[in-house]
């Protein structure tokens, strides 16, 4: 007896592997991250027996019902499905409140204009192979083949045979389970040790105020919501609760899935019912149907994660109305059947936010991921619960109880949020970057020699005897022209510097011809005489394509292109991107800049636009056009005008997609000179150089620098290198 007394319980031996295994990875750091491998064999070990438990389950369990019990089950479940993802829904739309009101900007993304490819439900849970599904672990699809046949069997008059078959095989893969449970100290410990240890957690400075009101939420739903409605509803108490269920709940979190622990939740269930009189035959059919099913629907974990969505309007300063919440809401549980990996990409397209958001989440994800599988666990063990309970006609409300809990949800909660949202701004360092980040910008290569020059509009224009080409060489100068406002073409940036897009790769093509650059400033107007006059070879500054400009001066290949879009006040953002149309007139009152290349693109597209004309687009930002609604010119110079004014957003109204090539004006008749940048455009393009550039210049991705993890073991005992 006394041994047994000290014997210590697997909960604990648990929490002791998962508190050593960080412990490990803090000590070691990166070097931790060689027992991957037994973390890895543990989560295949545990999921190794819950597909084929699934199938078996399902099978057997509605198997063994008659249809007015399976109706029993379909509607007490859904009943109590929908009261969660309610309250849930309320959950996540309450996010906003907790979002500090911060200046945001960001720079172009391709999401603006590209559209996903739509998500293949059918493919999802209708399978045409049900063995290719259990194969490749298609959990919607094996779901609904195991219902299926659960229905066929439970139909069927001579189904004793195959039930004992599936009783036996149930018993089977529980033991498997149970045999590998005994490990979970030893794995836990592998999977925390590796998790501590190779965090990059410098990339989860930008995402704290998600982080943190991601654990907020989490934290509400998990100790006080969720069990909160199972304790108000029905005769099981907190801390029985939470004993019961402890060990799953903490496998979920620290193998980061809650698939591998279903048969331990169902285990843990039916026992919990025994002990509240409420088990049976029937409780137990109910069970082994309601949990593989309703793990297969949205859940309140699931709704947490797509709070993302909204974060993600406010990271970059365009949040979401709340006009489009109820479209949000519907479409988000829609897609939310398809997980995470589906359901954000597929709203962050619907709602025009950078696809490069999704990325940011993954990020986030490390951490969040463990607790949202604790969570999906949480979810299917009061969803049961509460099913059976119903079903078993148990369901009694607490009088003391519920109206403290709803309080704490209808009052509580959004006070909590508001009061975070205030903790954040104050204690959150936090100051708008994104202008000093990109005015702070230089070239990603070092420049070749500079010179300065200044445009002659005297100058004659020279009888030409040789190409351009030749001269360049022998004079050992490029001379580039370019306008001065070209965001993110050509810019000076802090230090006085001229940087963008195209000095990027004309440096990169001075210093591949082995001269120098000298610098020209020109109006548009001005570049056909500083070419024909010899005062400049190429004129770079985000040029776009204009066959109406072809006597003028010649173009070269396009390098690249970009969208027409519109550059708006913040809260115009869903008006305008909603009622502008490019391809006709709008009672939106529109500016454009003078631009021969974009207003002959505007009148192909409408000619019937009444357009107020500026110089530059300051006039617009610094409010000199107080009656103009929006600005028309390329999203990708838009999106950099926002850094710099960041209570201005993006739009690409329709017809989206109205994509301009991007070229260098040169001079005219010079062909040699011509063929020599296409030939060099078009290397450029396949070695990955343009792309390079376009990333750092339009995208604002910084160059990946790789640097090891902090460690006890390296940074302060110093043992290792």
């Amino acid at each position: 007896m006394a041994s047994e007394s000290r014997r210590i319980g697997l909960g604990t031996l648990v929490f002791i592997g998962f508190t050593t295994g960080i412990a490990c990875g803090i000590f070691f750091g990166e070097m931790a991250g060689s027992l991957n491998i037994i973390g890895r064999a543990y989560i295949r070990l545990l999921q190794m027996a819950v597909i084929p438990y699934i199938t078996v389950s399902l099978i057997g369990g509605l198997g063994r019902l008659t249809p007015q019990q399976a109706s029993r089950i379909a509607l007490s479940g859904g009943m109590v499905l929908v009261l969660v993802l309610l309250v849930g829904l309320g959950l996540i739309l309450l996010v906003p409140l907790a979002y500090p009101d911060w200046e945001a900007a960001n720079y172009f993304s391709s999401s603006l204009v590209d559209s996903s490819a739509g998500v293949d439900f059918v493919s999802l849970y209708i399978s045409a192979n049900p063995f290719h599904s259990l194969a490749n672990t298609i959990v919607p699809a094996i779901v609904l083949f195991s219902i299926l046949m659960g229905v066929a069997v439970m139909m069927s008059e001579r189904k004793a045979p195959l039930l004992e078959l599936m009783s036996s095989l149930e018993d089977a893969l529980m033991n498997i389970t149970r045999f590998m449970v005994k490990l979970a100290p030893v794995g836990i410990f592998a999977i925390a040790a590796n998790a501590a240890g190779t965090l990059d957690i410098s990339a989860f400075e930008k995402l704290q105020v998600y982080i943190w009101t991601y654990l907020l939420l989490w934290a509400l739903a998990f100790f006080v919501i969720l069990p909160g409605i199972v304790i108000c509803l029905t005769s099981i108490g907190y801390r029985e609760f939470f004993r019961a269920f402890r060990i799953p709940f903490i496998t979920a979190f620290v193998t980061g899935s809650s698939l591998v622990v279903l048969p331990m939740i169902i285990e843990e269930i039916d026992k919990l019912l025994k002990s509240h009189e409420a088990g049976d035959e029937e409780s137990d059919a109910a069970v082994s149907v309601l949990i593989p099913t309703v793990y297969n629907f949205p859940s309140v974990a699931m709704l947490l994660v797509l709070s993302f969505v909204l974060f993600s309007g406010w990271y970059v300063g365009t949040p979401l109305s709340i006009e489009r919440y109820p479209l949000f809401a519907s479409v988000g549980l829609f897609v939310s059947f398809g997980g995470s990996n589906i359901a954000l990409p597929f709203l962050l397209d619907l709602f025009r936010f950078p696809a490069d958001m999704f990325e940011l989440f993954l990020v986030a994800n490390v951490i969040t991921n463990f607790f949202f599988m604790a969570l999906s666990a949480m979810n299917l063990v009061v969803i049961t619960l509460l099913s059976v309970f119903l079903i078993k006609g148990r369901i009694k409300l607490q009088p003391l109880l519920t109206p403290i809990l709803l309080a704490v949800m209808i009052i509580g909660t959004p006070a909590l949020l508001a009061s975070s949202g205030s903790l954040i701004d104050r204690f959150v360092s936090y100051e708008y970057r994104g202008y000093r980040e990109f005015v702070t910008r230089d070239l990603l290569n070092h420049p070749v020699d500079i010179a300065n020059s200044e445009y002659n509009e005297r100058a004659a224009v020279p009888a030409e005897t040789v190409s351009r080409l030749d001269r360049i060489q022998s004079s050992g100068r490029l001379r580039v022209g370019y306008s001065t406002d070209a965001l993110p073409w050509a810019f000076r940036n802090d230090r006085g510097n001229l940087v963008g897009f195209d000095l990027e790769l004309l440096h990169r093509l001075a210093r591949e011809m082995k001269v120098a650059i000298e610098l020209m400033s020109v109006d548009l107007a001005q570049v056909s005489h500083a070419l024909d006059s010899g005062q400049i070879d190429i004129y770079a500054s985000g040029l776009m394509v204009d066959a109406g400009r072809t006597s003028e001066f010649s173009f070269s290949e396009p390098y690249s292109q970009v969208t027409l879009g519109l550059l708006v006040e913040d809260h115009k953002r869903d008006r305008l991107g909603t009622n502008v149309k490019l391809d006709r007139a709008s009672d939106s009152r529109l500016a454009v800049v003078q631009s021969p290349s974009l207003l002959r693109a505007l009148e192909v597209l409408s000619p019937d636009h009444d357009l107020v004309f500026t110089e530059s687009p300051r006039t617009f930002l610094r409010g000199e056009l107080p009656d103009v609604d929006g600005l028309i010119m390329p999203a990708e110079s838009a999106s950099a005008w926002t850094l710099v004014y960041p209570k201005f957003s993006v739009v690409v109204p329709s017809p989206g997609g109205v994509e301009i090539p991007i070229v260098f004006a040169l001079p005219n008749g010079d062909t040699k000179f011509r063929r020599f940048i296409d030939s060099w455009i078009s290397t450029s393009v396949s070695f990955g150089v343009v792309a390079e550039a376009y990333e750092y210049w339009i995208l604002g991705k910084e160059p990946i620098k790789r640097r090891q993890r902090w460690s006890v073991v390296r940074d302060v005992l110093h043992w290792v290198d």
